[in-house]
């Protein structure tokens, strides 16, 4: 509800972004390793190039929300 770009919205039906939540996708806030690890992740699955299970190995692997792990270790895998 915060934003009116076709693009945003675009990138939302397709499934590579969700917000922020509460109908809000937060234009203006900073983009968060999470928030870009799992929309690269996205990204790639909906290309049908699904980046392959790999666990995230970073020294604050501890303060990586639940929601990103996955992808945050797939991204990471990847390079």
């Amino acid at each position: 509800t915060d934003t009116e770009s076709y693009a945003v919205k675009r990138m939302y039906c397709a499934g590579i972004m969700s917000g922020t939540g509460d109908g809000k996708f937060s234009p203006n806030a900073s983009l968060t390793r999470e928030q870009a690890a799992t929309m690269i992740n996205n990204l790639f699955t909906f290309c049908s190039k699904a980046l392959p299970a790999a666990n995230a190995t970073f020294a604050d692997n501890s303060d990586i929300s639940s929601w990103a792990l996955d992808s945050v270790g797939k991204v990471q895998a990847a390079g």
